[in-house]
């Protein structure tokens, strides 16, 4: 063979793979890297600039004397990563009187005025200390969890505050940061100068990358149809390929076939040649099938034999098949049903529907609580155990339902039978488990499980499908979700 068909097929998925695969990355990383964070770091210097001009200097040095009194007075400045400790607090009292001047509210509302009108994080003003090198929070524009003045940062990880030190006419420029506390955020930083050129302060801007991520999926989508586009083209032109070089062939092959087994079948000349006529020149699997089926011209009462035993081979294919199709429905890690099992039944029960049948059943929506946190903390293998566990006490609280899991910790209950008619009994029960499964997960916190849920009924006067039932469940389920974060709030 000059060039196989599995050669063929895999040079088209190859090439049109990796023109997808290079127009994904440089597009991609041309409109990330150099389109969305241009535009807003550009805007973060705009906003820490105009904030540096309209600050009132003559008052912020006031507010800043008076900070930097106390914090050179200070021995052993607290710093913020001890937030919450008593000597933390005991250290932010030092500066409680600075709250009350009138200099730092004015300058507090001159910076308030600049977050009202400005999608932004946080606005503040810190001075850089280069003999601890630290950053010391002089004014914060934040109504809740506002850094109070003399806020101590002892670090400098980022290269843009030490160039800001080396450096401090140009700035902090803008940085990425991640923190449990505040996310992803982009934040710069410019000089506040008096009216004799000497620098007061920094006025820094903190940005929320949500929504950079946000103008960020719009590019995304917009290379999505780009990339749409130029599939369907090759794809066109693979049909194209494959339907010379492979169908055109084979349907020769075929009408052959057709017409050597009608003329077999007529018991008209048996010696026939339709086969040893054909002039096939592929290269390919093709050819070798050509000349395999001029063979079977001459030992065709031999493969009646082989057709036989492929029929037997073929029965025995048929019921591995099902019983494959019954592991395909069934979820690797917890064994019950998984999101194609449902998908049928929800077909199942749609018909139903669509005939008028007269039929009762309910939707249960349980969701396991912080399974990222577990898997986070710790690891995948205690997450699959809390999933297990989760899986477990649906499945002793509903008997006689049948239960799904249709995503990474969602589980869906179809109520039906028993299980439906004493399902608020249930509800009770399942909450009972839960609460009993947290009492025993004292070992192992990844065992103390916790879930939502939420259930809704079908209506046959208000809903036309089984999703109308899903999504009222669903949105049980999230509204039972925010109550329980509610209640761990408070």
């Amino acid at each position: 063979m000059k060039l196989s068909i599995g050669k063929k097929s895999g040079i088209l998925i190859i090439a049109a793979v990796i023109l997808v695969g290079l127009l994904s990355g440089f597009l991609g990383d041309y409109i990330s890297d150099n389109i969305i964070e241009k535009i807003y770091f550009e805007r973060a210097v705009d906003l820490a600039k105009t904030t540096a001009l309209m600050v009132d200097t003559d008052k912020l040095k006031v507010v800043r004397d008076e900070v930097m009194d106390i914090f050179n007075a200070t021995e052993d400045p607290v710093s913020s990563e001890d937030w919450g400790s008593e000597e933390f607090f005991a250290y932010l009292d030092k500066y409680a009187d600075i709250v009350q001047m009138p200099e730092f509210s004015y300058v507090r509302d001159q910076l308030r005025s600049v977050l009202k009108v400005n999608h932004v994080s946080s606005v503040y003003i810190c001075y850089f200390d280069s003999t601890t090198n630290g950053t010391i929070y002089l004014v914060d524009a934040g109504y809740e969890d506002a850094c109070p003045p003399g806020c101590y940062d002892p670090y400098y990880s980022e290269e843009a505050r030490i160039a800001a030190i080396n450096d401090p006419s140009a700035g902090m420029a803008p940085v990425v940061s991640k923190t449990p506390e505040y996310g992803w955020l982009v934040a710069t930083g410019m000089p506040i100068f008096d009216e004799n050129g000497d620098i007061v302060a920094y006025a820094a801007v903190d940005m929320s990358m949500d929504e950079i991520a946000d103008v960020k999926n719009g590019y995304n989508r917009m290379m999505a149809g780009v990339l749409f586009l130029v599939s369907i083209i090759i794809i066109f032109l693979g049909i194209l390929t494959v339907r010379k070089a492979i169908v055109n062939p084979i349907n020769i092959l075929s009408a052959t076939s057709v017409r050597y087994c009608d003329e077999m079948s007529k018991g008209d000349d048996t010696e026939r040649h339709d086969f040893a006529d054909l002039k096939i020149k592929t290269g390919d699997e093709i050819e070798v099938l050509a000349d395999s089926m001029k063979k079977m011209e001459q030992d065709i009462n031999e493969h009646i034999k082989d057709l036989l035993y492929a029929r037997e081979k073929l029965d025995t294919t048929m019921d591995q098949a099902e019983e494959m199709s019954a592991l395909a429905n069934a979820d690797a890690l917890t064994g019950v049903r998984n999101k194609r099992a449902y998908e049928s039944e929800e077909a199942k029960l749609n018909a139903d529907i669509s005939a008028g049948m007269n039929i009762n059943f309910g939707i249960a929506m349980i969701d396991l609580n912080d399974l990222k946190v577990i898997n986070d903390n710790y690891g995948h293998d205690a997450g699959d155990e809390a999933l297990k566990i989760i899986c477990r006490l649906i499945c002793d609280t509903f008997k006689h339902s049948p239960v799904y899991r249709v995503g990474g910790d969602e589980f869906v209950v179809i109520l039906k039978f028993l299980d439906y008619e004493h399902r608020n009994e249930l509800f009770g029960v399942f909450k009972n488990l839960i609460e009993y499964q947290q009492e025993e997960g004292n070992i192992d916190k990844w065992r103390a499980v916790s879930a939502a849920i939420g259930s809704a009924d079908y209506d046959r006067t208000r809903d036309k499908c089984v999703a109308d039932v899903y999504k009222r469940a669903d949105e049980a389920m999230y509204e039972c979700k925010r109550e329980m974060k509610s209640r761990a709030v408070r």
